[in-house]
């Protein structure tokens, strides 16, 4: 929503960076461990890239897997579609989550999932409630022939988590430092933004502004119709905004260029500092937003001058191992209820790569 999606810029750039060069895996032997590996290669890899770019926008996201019985799919939820009911730390114990949305008619139906998670006489039980509503009026779902076998109510013993996986952005909430809701990697930076876009803006004004004209006699002209008094010049086509004409000019000077300098230079300084502002207000190194320097003397030079963007991935990347642990303990679930891979022992495996601040020799 944003005039220039800068937000989303960062976002996209951080999110390839934190992912480049590294690897999540599946470790075993059993069918188990194959089947999930084998979706991870073909599906999951691609959800997860686009979760963690969407985490650092909105501040979280949560990594939803479903079945049809035979096959697993994710959704992956922003965090204006979710919202938190119960939680201790980190571990959330009930969640409202926004699953999808159909417009029939002049009506727009909504169904909402409810996810619970309740300890009875020692054991524990994930409780999943499917609510349609249209506007405020809660409705069947079979109201939605796409929700009609939807079961309304699941209960599933022997869970220990719900079946979410949720990727945090690393920012700090400054407004609730306990929230377990995160928020958007330029939180609180909006003047810091928009003086971002008012250098861009000044910086297109200007050669906009200062744009090549010549001043010129109307009689240079031929003219539209036979009326030489009333008749209009033809000016060349698309040539409009060009040529501006003048009564009076003599003979001698029928004709005159102006070509105003621009200052591209001053602008380019004054846009550049803004976004490194912006770089460093967000934690980040210089380099995201801005050219990178390549004038550094040593290797070590370079390595420190990247170290608070390397610093705000290590800390994504506890989040993401995080959110992708809790997306394939829930895919397990759901492959065991639904008895679609046989019974097995797996293990995630997370190589992170440092190839964003050293050599492949150094690593």
């Amino acid at each position: 929503t944003e005039e220039y999606p800068i937000t989303r810029t960062i976002s996209n750039k951080l999110s390839t960076l934190t992912l480049m060069d590294s690897d999540i895996s599946i470790i075993g032997i059993d069918k188990r461990a194959t089947y999930l590996q084998d979706i991870l290669q073909s599906y999951i890899y691609e959800r997860i890239e686009v979760a963690c770019e969407v985490a650092l926008l909105t501040g979280d996201c949560l990594l939803k897997p479903y079945t049809d019985g035979n096959n697993i799919g994710i959704d992956i939820i922003k965090s204006t579609d979710f919202v938190v009911c119960e939680s201790i730390g980190n571990f959330i114990k009930s969640i409202i989550i926004k699953c999808d949305e159909v417009k029939k008619g002049f009506s727009t139906y909504t169904r909402y999932e409810v996810q619970t998670i309740k300890e009875v006489n020692g054991v524990n039980y994930l409780y999943i409630r499917q609510l349609a509503f249209n506007n405020e009026t809660q409705v069947p779902l079979s109201t939605i022939d796409a929700w009609a076998n939807i079961k309304e109510e699941q209960i599933i013993p022997n869970v220990n988590q719900l079946l979410v996986g949720k990727i945090k952005s690393p920012t700090t909430n400054i407004d609730d430092v306990n929230s377990i809701n995160g928020v958007s990697v330029t939180n609180g930076l909006e003047k810091a933004i928009k003086y971002v876009i008012d250098s861009y803006n000044r910086f297109n004004k200007e050669f906009e502004d200062k744009e090549s004209m010549i001043f010129a006699s109307k009689t240079l002209f031929t003219k539209e119709g036979k009326n030489t008094e009333t008749a209009k010049p033809v000016l060349p086509r698309g040539k409009e905004r060009l040529f501006q004409l003048f009564k009076g000019m003599t003979d001698s000077k029928s004709i005159e260029f102006v070509s105003p300098d621009i200052r591209v230079d001053a602008l380019e300084r004054g846009l550049e500092l803004n976004l490194k502002m912006l770089e460093m207000l967000c934690g980040l190194s210089a380099g995201i937003l801005t050219a990178p320097h390549t004038n550094f003397a040593t290797a070590t030079e370079m390595k420190a001058s990247l170290q608070s963007t390397f610093a705000f991935m290590n800390r994504f990347r506890h989040n993401i191992e995080l959110g992708v642990e809790q997306l394939f303990y829930g895919i397990n679930i759901l492959v065991k209820a639904n008895n679609i891979a046989p019974i097995g022992v797996f293990e995630l495996k997370f190589d992170w790569s440092s190839s964003y601040v050293e050599q492949l020799t150094e690593q």
